[in-house]
């Protein structure tokens, strides 16, 4: 009989083997584990940490003098917890050129979204440039649509402050004579301009809603009256369309001069209709001149638009209010309760709109504007210049119904209050000659609720009381 051979015994050595593995594994984890040699993962960072790591970064960056970020909690719609609002401004090394100030701000851009920081964001690139006084701010939302580019070129071309966003910006320059320059500028860099004036506002531009750089026939014509001896003040509204070759059928998309002078206006409104601007501009500009005693008006190059002639259409308007308020009383005082409507503010001016409401039984007519004072948070009334405001309406004689309103515009330009200074908390309004002073605090209305920029050595133009819009005379 053969015998079977026995198996080798193998168990024991798997156990051996799967001891082994058990060991080192345990080996391994204590090293990675072992005090002094822990693997650990870094806890992530508080806002308060995180935005001290990016003002370093940003700070850090060629191409920038300093940088400042203030942060904010609010309570916003829609958010069941605070919100954190960030607000970066960058202080760029000057004379570093165009491109080099916008590849900065990209890289400052860049390393915010990086950050991860929770909120809005608000940045704010500025620049002051030595020995000029020239200045720039350059801010941009959560979107990131600015030119930092584009305000230093202005800036090189001559600007002395260049303010932008992502849906305005507004050039100073020293003096008519650089209007053009600036405009040549915007030009070049296909960057628009919405208000483009002096320093003094003597000459002014405005561009409506159009971000598109100022047609240069149109700066030309500007700068021009501005350097006439004569001219004291000058604008121009572009109206609600200002690209070239776009001549309405009327003119109320027509472009607007607006000239104020020295004594007689007839030579100022004779050279404006030997112009040839207009016929370089490829469209009408309507033109008034304010001066002593009368205010003609016209078209620049004596370039009319189509359809009826609106000078006929301005003065039957005239003529039938007039004929309206013929036999019936002026007000009174005591007839127009007055109130303060609101603020608004472009471009560097600041606007509010009186409204004169007649309160009496009976009908009456008013011309002429509102008498207009200030008192300041001191109590003290500040030294101001007040003139008639060109475009604040005519002073036709209107009659106002019982219960009907008159309304006036008032103009004045925009003023720092860096310094935290007595600024205007209320207007004193008579709305007649001979009328008391009605006391009408500007606090309560959005736009004034810490008092308005009306300070010592303000210029503040009043509208003439017309009819509101949409109401017929």
């Amino acid at each position: 009989m053969t015998e079977t051979p026995p198996r080798p015994r193998t168990q024991p050595v798997y156990l051996v083997v799967a001891g082994l593995f058990v060991v080192l594994v345990v080996l391994a984890l204590w090293a990675l584990n072992r005090p002094g040699n822990a693997a650990t993962i870094p806890a992530p960072l508080s806002d308060e940490e995180a935005v001290a790591a990016l003002e370093k970064e940003v700070a850090a960056l060629d191409g920038v003098e300093s940088v400042e970020i203030a942060t904010t909690e609010t309570d916003e719609p829609g958010f069941d917890v605070p919100v954190l609002r960030l607000v970066m401004t960058i202080d760029l090394e000057s004379f570093t050129g165009p491109q080099a100030s916008q590849d900065t701000a990209d890289r400052a851009r860049t390393a915010l979204l990086d950050a991860g920081i929770r909120g809005f964001h608000e940045t704010w690139v500025v620049d002051e440039v030595p020995g000029t006084g020239s200045t720039l701010r350059v801010g941009t939302d959560g979107t990131g649509a600015y030119s930092v580019a584009a305000g230093v070129g202005l800036l090189d071309a001559g600007a002395t402050s260049v303010l932008a966003d992502a849906t305005t910006t507004a050039v100073t320059v020293r003096a008519p004579e650089n209007l053009l320059t600036i405009a040549e500028a915007a030009q070049d860099l296909g960057h628009g301009i919405v208000s483009l004036s002096t320093d003094d506002s003597r000459a002014r531009y405005f561009g409506g809603h159009y971000l598109t750089p100022p047609p240069l026939p149109a700066v030309a014509l500007l700068a021009e009256a501005a350097a006439r001896d004569e001219v004291t003040e000058v604008s121009y509204d572009a109206g609600p369309s200002i690209e070239e070759g776009t001549a309405g059928d009327g003119d109320d998309d027509a472009p607007l001069l607006t000239v104020r002078v020295d004594g007689d206006p007839a030579p100022t409104a004779a050279w404006l209709r030997a112009s040839g601007q207009a016929e370089l501009l490829g469209r009408p500009i309507k033109f008034v001149v304010d001066g002593e005693g009368t205010s003609p008006t016209g078209w620049v190059s004596d370039l009319e638009p189509a359809g009826p002639d609106p000078a006929i259409a301005v003065q039957d308007a005239v003529d039938a209010a007039a004929a309206a308020a013929d036999g019936i009383p002026a007000c009174t005082g005591p007839d127009l309760t007055p109130e303060l409507v609101g603020f608004d503010d472009a471009a560097g001016s600041r606007f509010a709109i009186l409204r004169a409401t007649n309160a009496s039984g009976a009908s009456c007519a008013v011309d002429g504007r509102p008498e207009l004072s200030f008192l300041r948070a001191s109590g003290t009334e500040p030294e101001v210049t007040l003139e008639p405001y060109l475009d604040g309406g005519s002073s036709v004689r209107l009659v106002v119904l019982p219960g009907q309103a008159v309304e006036s515009l008032v103009r004045w330009g925009a003023m720092s209050t860096a310094d935290d200074p007595d600024v205007t908390t209320s207007f004193l309004v008579k709305t007649v000659v001979g009328a008391d002073a009605v006391h009408l605090p500007v606090t309560s209305h959005p736009g004034g609720e810490g008092g308005v920029d009306v300070l010592g050595g303000a210029t503040v133009e009043v509208g003439s009381w017309t009819t509101p819009s949409g109401t017929a005379p």
